[in-house]
């Protein structure tokens, strides 16, 4: 596909959140609850008003998905022989994804909020093995297309110049190039190459880690990089993670370089965590002598006020697209704790529909508040690009850009909280996330 989906969700997170959050519960204060019983429905998921009414018309709807994907397979072979053909195969990918990705949405999130529900997590990855597989074509007929031919295309056709990155953004990969019989039998095989990061994410999900979960945490974790470099290689990339640096405009040389450079910065680290270790001593002396500030908790509401507070300096259409989000009334968030849930917390959208919010459950902590932030920033970027038209295969780019913006408004976050906070224990606390915040996990 020209586009791939948007799902920003750390591995880590979850362990992070959990650690952290139990900590504030032993810490917090009796009796706290951060999501009133009374409020827990309206803090899940509406899937009826967001996606499909019910399963059986997700499940209808794909008819809608398909018809789409004829049409643009009707064009496989003739993209290039014409400038009207080259744009409405163009229109015809952009309308498959906007439809693909609605489906997958509702699948993935529906396995999300509910872990035995392996159906959905199946459907969700065969639909876009399928989708990928029968749409290979479209990539392999752009990186054939040569310059001059493409300058005579869109000279007949004007309405291809918006098109034009798109298609610069696929020709990068020429020298990356396989088969079309290749590609699609990659794609098709796609869904068998998942189980090692299954099995990865139900050992995460027993919790406590012993000698054998350690087995199996090691042998998951190598054949997925196993899995991960072979594919890439098949790619004619040296590894994976020249693959991955490459989807990014970036180069293995160049990160290594900046790797370099950060490495030699390593004494300004330890330097900033001796300060650090200091000064907890030192707060931890005067916390024994002074009437104790619990550490700070959060109902929903109170978080969803004062990041709306916080982010306030983006301006009023930022602003208006957050309030959507945080509106337990639009069901747009699912942040209820409960088993078989899964773990971390991210924003899932596309052009077409509306941005979501999931977590493994919101129970107060600052840092359930920091993820929220970061998360809503990636929902909100999506909603933005909504509300202003853009075309659904500029929804990608590089996720280094996205998470800039998101670590920004994890900054304003402890700042707005330090400037309105009076007790001078919780103002400490506050001035302390400012720096640790992405040095803790991240987001």
């Amino acid at each position: 596909m020209l586009v791939k989906r948007l799902s920003f969700s750390g591995a880590w997170r979850g362990v992070a959140i959990l650690l952290f959050s139990g900590l504030l519960r032993v810490l917090g204060q009796d009796g706290f609850v951060a999501i009133p019983p009374a409020q827990t429905s309206s803090y899940r998921f509406d899937f009826a008003r967001n996606f499909f009414i019910s399963p059986e018309a997700e499940k209808a709807d794909r008819d809608h998905l398909y018809a789409t994907l004829r049409d643009l397979e009707s064009l496989k072979g003739r993209l290039a022989n014409s400038a009207n053909n080259l744009y409405r195969g163009l229109k015809l990918n952009d309308a498959l994804q906007v439809q693909f990705n609605r489906h997958y949405s509702y699948l993935y999130l529906r396995y999300a909020v509910n872990t035995n529900d392996e159906t959905s997590l199946t459907e969700s990855a065969s639909l876009d093995a399928e989708v990928t597989a029968r749409t290979a074509f479209l990539r392999q007929e752009l990186m054939a297309i040569d310059d001059k031919t493409l300058k005579r295309l869109v000279s007949r056709n004007q309405l291809l110049k918006e098109y034009l990155p798109a298609i610069a953004a696929v020709r990068r990969f020429q020298s990356h190039r396989l088969s079309l019989k290749e590609e699609e039998l990659l794609s098709a095989t796609a869904p068998n190459n998942d189980w090692p990061y299954e099995l990865y994410e139900k050992l995460r999900a027993r919790g406590a880690i012993g000698p054998s979960e350690r087995e199996l945490f090691a042998f998951a974790l190598i054949r997925l990089a196993g899995a991960r470099i072979r594919l890439a290689q098949l790619h004619h990339f040296d590894d994976a993670a020249s693959e991955t640096y490459f989807g990014s405009y970036w180069t293995k040389a160049e990160v290594d370089t900046l790797l370099k450079q950060i490495a030699q910065k390593a004494d300004l680290y330890k330097r900033y965590q001796r300060l650090r270790a200091d000064h907890s001593k030192r707060m931890a002396s005067v916390k024994s002598t002074m009437p104790g500030s619990p550490l700070p908790r959060f109902t929903i509401s109170q978080a969803s006020e004062i990041i709306r507070n916080s982010l306030s300096p983006l301006g009023s259409d930022y602003g208006r697209e957050l309030a959507g989000l945080l509106e337990a009334a639009n069901g747009r968030m699912d942040i209820v704790p409960g088993e078989h849930r899964k773990r971390g917390g991210f924003s899932q959208g596309f052009i077409g529909t509306d941005s979501v919010f999931y977590s493994f459950g919101f129970a107060g902590a600052y840092n359930d508040m920091r993820v929220l932030t970061h998360e809503s920033t990636h929902a909100v970027h999506r909603q933005l690009m909504n509300r202003n038209h853009v075309l659904p295969v500029y929804a990608e780019g590089p996720h280094y850009l996205f998470e800039a913006f998101a670590i920004f408004n994890e900054f304003l976050l402890p700042d707005y909280l330090y400037n309105h906070e009076s007790d001078p224990l919780r103002k400490q606390f506050y001035l302390e996330q400012f720096p640790a915040g992405k040095t803790r996990n991240f987001a």
